[in-house]
């Protein structure tokens, strides 16, 4: 099963912190308790792996984001990181994206 992907990034700026967000990269309300536990354990997982990437799913509405915090305050900033941040969410994107969809669409519980 291939999902296809849009990417939106959205850059705001959080009390000293530059977020670039990759938001709504899935949306999936009513997800049971089981789905979820899989979900977040393989968040567990990509963060000891990943640890650029944040990983958060909203279960009010069902948005799965992923986002980088760059710390901005006294320092030099420099379009480069801008640049860097974006593809590393490209890059994590197509390296864990596959596996999150087959724990939210897959029909049976996947450990």
């Amino acid at each position: 099963m291939l999902f296809r992907s849009t990417m939106v990034f959205k850059i705001e700026e959080q009390g000293g912190l530059l977020v670039l967000l990759a938001p709504y990269v899935r949306r999936v309300p009513d997800l049971n308790f089981s789905k979820i536990t899989q979900l977040l354990g393989f968040f567990n997982h990509i963060h000891s792996e990943y640890k650029l990437v944040q990983c958060t799913l909203n279960p009010e509405n069902g948005e799965l984001r992923f986002a980088i915090e760059v710390p901005i305050a006294q320092a030099t900033f420099h379009e480069s990181i801008i640049l860097r941040c974006i593809l590393n969410l490209v890059d994590f994107m197509e390296n864990y994206l596959q596996r999150i969809d087959e724990i939210l669409y897959s029909p049976l519980d996947v450990v």
